[in-house]
């Protein structure tokens, strides 16, 4: 069931994590230092060594964790975006974006990482079009300083598995669309729904609905059961075409096939 998170860039959130000055993470943080060293890489400072050590322990937390919400899929004919929260005792730590580039045939992935109600990493892994039948990596970090951005590093391989062998070098800042993923989440903003249409199949029933911005997303949810408001829009949407809405879904499998189901929705103005 999708859950309505009002997030914005001042987070409230609780969230506990290792003393700083705790032994471990002294040793952690010297060993990145020392990596940066062997390797050739700028320096690390104190500061960005604490974030890299929370971002680990964020990253480990949130591979255990099966408290995962998802945003609805949202697609046109140029690309393709979701996004997913991951939680750990209920409290949200690591944001992913996912997104397509049909036109360009390339992919690419943003995570933002929570700590202390504020936003301190986001990294973006995505391909890159250097020719018609080249590609390469590109991995850019941002560190956050009271949710504003500090210092932006990048690097690139021919595959993914070959970034964690490069080394990091620091470019303008690069900071990523946090509050835009924070839409796509909530359905908020220029990510507002609204209902668009009705598709029927043989076996199944679909309700599409429509994002208000630029970009003219949509996503479709099937109908497994029909309440009063699945039924108001299926038996009259030349009227309720273009009307806001709230809706509720949950990620269902079916003979291999996940689909967005259904599970509510409302009218919002």
């Amino acid at each position: 069931m999708k859950h309505t998170y009002i997030i914005s860039a001042l987070l409230t959130l609780a969230i506990y994590l290792s003393a700083c000055e705790d032994k471990k993470m002294k040793q952690d943080a010297a060993e990145v230092t020392q990596h940066a060293k062997d390797s050739g890489e700028q320096s690390i400072s104190a500061t960005e060594e604490q974030i890299i050590y929370w971002v680990t322990e964020i990253d480990e937390e949130a591979e255990k964790s099966v408290d995962i919400a998802y945003s609805l899929q949202l697609s046109n004919e140029r690309e393709e975006v979701q996004a997913y929260i991951y939680h750990v005792n209920g409290i949200p730590t690591r944001i992913e974006e996912k997104y397509s580039d049909y036109i360009h045939k390339t992919y690419g992935t943003r995570y933002y990482y929570l700590q202390n109600d504020e936003l301190i990493l986001s990294k973006e892994i995505k391909d890159e079009v250097l020719s018609d039948s080249t590609y390469q990596m590109r991995e850019t970090v941002t560190f956050y300083s009271d949710s504003k951005p500090t210092k932006s590093t990048t690097r690139t391989a021919a595959y993914e598995e070959e970034l964690l062998l490069m080394s990091f070098t620091e470019i303008p800042l690069q900071p990523h669309p946090f509050n835009e993923v924070i839409e796509i989440i909530n359905n908020t903003g220029d990510y507002r729904l609204s209902f668009s249409d009705i598709i029927e199949t043989e076996h199944s029933t679909f309700i599409i609905f429509a994002t208000k911005s630029a970009k003219k997303y949509t996503t479709a949810l099937m109908v497994e059961y029909r309440d009063d408001f699945a039924n108001q829009l299926l038996s009259n949407k030349k009227k309720y075409k273009g009307k806001l809405v709230e809706v509720d879904f949950e990620l269902v499998t079916d003979n291999g096939m996940t689909f967005q189901a259904y599970r509510g929705g409302k009218f919002i103005d």
